[in-house]
């Protein structure tokens, strides 16, 4: 065997392959973050955020910990994709993280409260964002 494989008709090596499956989590989560992003759903909750003094809130709290809890979650995922070599697991975990930073971490707050929906599902992300409003009320 000469160590090459046709993946998605492009040839690559071994490890080509095997670290483009370590993105699928990445993959289906833009996918999906995509999909909520042409809803209705994200501006609701954005109106919300902006219609008080939460806005400031979410952008130093909330924010951060969505990225945190997306990071820990598409690394795990990516990581468990990536088989029993610590190495591996490593990098896939590292590129996962990677991902979140280049891509989320520094991104709209529409994109943010997207991966929250897709991360906790839009009951959680909207409680979360509805109890910063409260707590800022208070």
């Amino acid at each position: 065997m000469t160590g090459n494989l046709q993946v998605f008709g492009v040839v690559g090596t071994r490890h080509e392959a095997m670290f483009s499956a370590q993105l699928i989590p990445v993959q289906v989560f833009e996918a999906k973050l995509n999909q909520v992003l042409a809803t209705t759903a994200i501006s609701t909750l954005v109106a919300r955020i902006e219609s008080g003094a939460s806005a400031t809130q979410f952008d130093d709290d909330l924010w951060w910990t969505i990225v945190d809890d997306l990071k820990a979650y598409l690394g795990g995922q990516a990581a468990n994709m990536a088989g029993d070599s610590r190495d591996e697991q490593d990098q896939a975990l590292v590129t996962a993280e990677s991902w979140v930073e280049d891509n989320i971490s520094n991104a709209s707050r529409s994109t943010i409260v997207g991966a929250a929906i897709v991360l906790y599902g839009y009951a959680k992300a909207e409680t979360m964002i509805f109890e910063l409003g409260a707590a800022v009320a208070a």
